[in-house]
């Protein structure tokens, strides 16, 4: 497993303003698909792809509050990041002829921090390991085809059937890991019964409606502003 640090928005300043301590870095930093503006009176207004579903290319416009330290502005300081939540269930089945793990995605939408609802989504890749991360598999729904030299290829694809149910063959479960988008890192779950032959995997990942920026950091360097991820390639 490697951590990849990646840049996910590279921002040039275009203008910047002398009115406070902060004044080196307040102004306005633009990319293609996103823009930053820190104002000096301590907010800021972000207009980026969504960073929870990057595939989708939407973009989000969103606003608040933002403090620096250092080198780093911190977007939302006060807000703490939203983290998915995942359930396990499993049984033992006598006689059963392959392991069965079946994945329940779900979204959870807030708006202005109150939750609006809970809904089915169709994830769009999700890596799935049982018991050592090099045994892992790409769970998709259609297959991933490569449509330019610089795209990854995407190895070991499992097309899911209408139930998301994926099969293995029987073996003994110490964990299983899962990695999609959302996630910081992979998680793994532990099943109490290493003996079981059906899991359910219940995924609930909550987002914002506007997908507003939650301690957010971003890196300033000279005129130029960075949002960093951690990623984890398999």
């Amino acid at each position: 497993m490697k951590y990849i640090l990646t840049f996910i928005f590279s921002l040039t300043t275009i203008i910047i303003y002398c009115q406070m301590d902060n004044s080196k870095i307040i102004g306005n930093y633009v990319s293609d698909m996103t823009r930053l503006e820190l104002k000096a009176d301590g907010t800021f207004s972000l207009s980026a792809p969504d960073y929870v579903f990057p595939y989708t290319f939407k973009n989000y416009e969103t606003s608040g509050k933002w403090v620096s330290s250092g080198k780093e502005v911190i977007l939302n300081p006060d807000k703490v990041p939203r983290t998915p939540v995942l359930t396990l269930t499993e049984k033992k089945i006598d006689n059963a002829d392959s392991i069965e793990i079946k994945i329940i995605y779900q979204t959870r939408e807030y708006e202005n921090e109150v939750e609006v609802g809970t809904e089915h989504f169709k994830f769009d890749l999700m890596t799935l390991y049982l018991n050592k991360a090099k045994n892992y598999i790409h769970l998709v729904h259609a297959p991933k085809n490569r449509n330019c030299t610089f795209a990854r290829k995407v190895k070991r694809q499992h097309i899911l059937d209408s139930s998301s149910t994926v099969r293995f063959p029987v073996q003994n479960i110490e964990k299983i890991g899962i990695y999609t988008y959302g996630f910081k890192t992979k998680k793994e779950l532990i099943p109490r019964d290493p003996h079981s032959s059906y899991f359910e995997i219940i995924i609930v990942q909550p987002v914002d409606k506007e997908r507003t920026p939650r301690s957010k950091k971003v890196i300033i360097k000279g005129k130029h502003a960075f949002f960093m991820k951690y990623t984890e390639r398999f």
